[in-house]
């Protein structure tokens, strides 16, 4: 009886490290600052937080901001990076077909930059990439 508590006991400490390491996912909904919690489906994101900015959504990265993945995806999201701002993405950033970024900041990227579509990333400030970039069909690395 004992050894199957301790069975037991193992599954559900194993099963709520597995949960724990898993990044969650943040949407970003509304248009606004990257600051307000109302903008997120999550919270706003830690470095450990996926992050996708939706259609038709205009971001504004107001303070220091972090993410593991960045996915701007479908018609016309959008995210700027104000003067002043950093953003660090741990993971990979995911440019969609009609998304867009401006960067009047900084942006450091420890993963891939995955590029697809005919919108824009503009940049001002700086861009540190730790790995390589991908555009449909070829990549710079």
């Amino acid at each position: 009886m004992i050894q199957n508590y301790l069975k037991y006991g193992v599954f559900v400490l194993f099963g709520l490290v597995f949960n724990s390491v898993q990044a969650q996912v943040s949407n970003f909904r509304f248009t606004g600052l990257w600051s307000s919690a109302i903008n997120w489906t999550a919270g706003i994101p830690t470095i450990a937080d996926d992050v996708t900015v939706n259609s038709f959504v205009a971001g504004t990265l107001d303070v220091d901001g972090f993410c593991n993945n960045l996915n701007i995806t479908g018609i016309a999201g959008s995210l700027t990076v104000n003067a002043g701002q950093t953003l660090t993405i741990n993971g990979e950033l995911n440019k969609g077909l009609f998304g867009s970024i401006t960067n009047n900041g900084t942006i450091v990227i420890y993963g891939d930059i995955n590029y697809f579509g005919t919108r824009k990333i503009e940049v001002a400030g700086s861009v540190t990439i730790a790995t390589g970039l991908n555009f449909d069909g070829f990549s710079i690395n």
